[in-house]
């Protein structure tokens, strides 16, 4: 878990900070944040859509959710085989 609160740090979401550890067999695969996607302006230089826009949580945004992001980054890596 602490892990995961450190990951949670590199959050760009101006609400809330999240981390994601992915893990198999004991084995970290891969960590996540949550935050805008890749590209995009960061919260806190352009502000809060959801914001500005009265969201409510829960509700499609530009963020990208911890788990997801920690998912992708996983598949973008190449697969290393057991020796």
């Amino acid at each position: 878990m602490e892990i995961a609160r450190v990951v949670a740090t590199r959050s760009t979401c101006l609400r809330r900070h999240v981390g994601a550890v992915l893990v198999k067999d004991r084995q970290i695969l891969s960590t996540g944040y949550n935050g805008v996607p890749r590209g995009l302006s960061h919260c806190a230089e352009r502000g809060c859509l959801r914001a500005e826009m009265a969201v409510p949580s829960g509700n499609g945004t530009s963020c990208v959710g911890a788990s997801t992001r920690s998912r992708t980054r996983s598949s973008r890596r190449p697969s290393t085989g057991s020796a």
